[in-house]
C-alpha cells in the first residue's frame, strides 16, 4: 500500500508540474506568435509598438515578454563592431533604426519601451560568460536588464535571447536563435552566467564575490531546462567546490526536467525517477551497456526510472527528424 501509495504521488506531482510547464510554455508560445505577426504599420516607431502590445496584453508581465520577444527577433547582432572594436551609437533611437545592435544597444532600446510602457526597466553592468570571456579580464564585457513589476523583479538579458557566437576564423560570428529562458531567468540560475557589478542586482543570498563567479562550472540555458526545478544547486556547488555536474548535450529540441540527478556520478543499484516534458520529443532511451530501454511519452510527458549495476548509463532522446541524440551520460560508482 506504501509502494502503491507513493507511486500516486509522484504520479500526481508530475502531472501537475507538467501542466504547469505547459500553461507557461502555452502563454509565451502565443506572445511569440502575435509578435511576429504585429503589422508593419504598427511597427514603425517605438511608441506605436508599445501601443500595439497593450491593446493586446493586460498584464505588464505579458506586454514585458513580447517587447522583449520584438527585441530579440528584429534586432540583429553587430557583429562588425564586435569584431572591430568600433561601435556606432548604441542609443536606443539608434539602434531601433538600424535594426541592430551590441548587448548596450539591445539593453538600452529595451529599456527605452519599458519607459515608454511606464514600467520601471534598468539596464545593467556586469561581466557574462559568453563569447571570450576571461576571468583575467577585469573589464565589464555584457549589459542586461531589471524589470520591476509590481509583484516581481525579472531578469532578462535580450541579446542572449536573440543570438549565440560561434567562432569562425577567429572572429565572432552570430546566429539569430530566439530564447525565451533569458526572459525572467531566476536569480539562482542567471548567477551562474552573470555578474552585475553592483551585488545589490545579483538578488542572491549570499551574495557571491567575483572569484566565486568565476569558480562555478558555465551552466547555460540546455542545463536548466533540465534542472531548474531543483533550486539548491548553486548552494550545493558552493559547499562542495569538487561536485561535477552533468554535461547536457545539445538536441535542438526544447524541454523541462523536473528531479532530474545533476551531478556527474550516480550511485550504483540505486534507483533514479525523475520526469521530462517536451513536445519536440517522441521517444526516449536509457542506454545501458548497449541494450536499449524506450521510453514513450505520456501527455509529453516522460517518466524516467532505473536501477542499475552497470559502469555508464546514457539517455537519449528521438529528434523529429528520426535520429537519436545523446542528452545525458552519467557514470555510475
Amino acid at each position: 500500500m506504501k509502494i502503491f501509495l507513493t507511486y500516486v504521488l509522484f504520479f500526481l506531482s508530475y502531472t501537475l508540474w507538467a501542466q504547469a510547464v505547459f500553461i507557461k510554455k502555452q502563454q509565451l508560445d502565443s506572445i511569440v506568435v502575435l509578435v511576429k505577426n504585429t503589422p508593419k504599420e504598427a511597427e514603425r516607431k517605438p511608441e506605436e509598438i508599445v501601443a500595439y502590445f497593450r491593446q493586446h496584453f493586460t498584464s505588464d508581465y505579458s506586454l514585458v515578454a513580447a517587447l522583449y520577444v520584438w527585441t530579440a527577433l528584429h534586432l540583429v547582432y553587430d557583429d562588425r563592431a564586435f569584431n572591430s572594436q568600433v561601435y556606432p551609437s548604441q542609443e536606443a533611437l539608434s539602434v531601433f533604426k538600424a535594426r541592430k545592435g551590441v548587448c548596450a544597444g539591445y539593453s538600452n532600446l529595451f529599456t527605452y519601451f519599458c519607459t515608454l510602457a511606464n514600467i520601471q526597466c534598468l539596464t545593467v553592468r556586469g561581466f557574462a560568460k559568453g563569447y571570450s570571456y576571461s576571468p583575467a579580464n577585469p573589464k565589464v564585457n555584457h549589459d542586461w536588464n531589471i524589470v520591476y513589476l509590481s509583484t516581481d523583479t525579472l531578469l532578462c538579458d535580450v541579446t542572449w535571447g536573440s543570438s549565440y557566437a560561434s567562432n569562425v576564423n577567429g572572429k565572432a560570428k552570430s546566429t539569430s536563435r530566439l530564447q525565451t529562458f533569458w526572459f525572467d531567468t531566476p536569480a539562482n540560475e542567471f548567477i551562474f552566467t552573470h555578474f552585475p557589478l553592483e551585488s545589490i542586482y545579483q538578488y542572491n543570498t549570499p551574495v557571491l564575490q567575483k572569484k566565486e563567479f568565476d569558480a562555478l562550472p558555465k551552466l547555460e540555458s540546455s542545463f536548466f531546462m533540465l534542472f531548474h526545478s531543483n533550486s539548491t544547486i548553486l548552494k550545493e556547488l558552493m559547499n562542495n567546490k569538487s561536485l561535477q555536474v552533468v554535461d547536457v548535450l545539445n538536441t535542438n529540441t526544447e524541454y523541462e526536467g523536473k528531479d532530474v540527478p545533476y551531478t556527474a556520478t550516480l550511485n550504483k543499484n540505486q534507483t533514479y525517477r525523475f520526469t521530462l516534458y517536451s513536445e519536440d520529443i517522441t521517444r526516449m532511451a536509457i542506454i545501458e551497456e548497449g541494450k536499449w530501454t524506450y521510453i514513450e511519452p505520456v501527455q509529453h510527458t516522460f517518466t524516467i526510472e532505473f536501477k542499475s549495476l552497470a559502469k555508464k548509463i546514457t539517455l537519449c532522446v528521438l529528434h523529429p527528424s528520426g535520429k537519436y541524440y545523446t542528452l545525458l551520460h552519467y557514470t555510475l560508482r
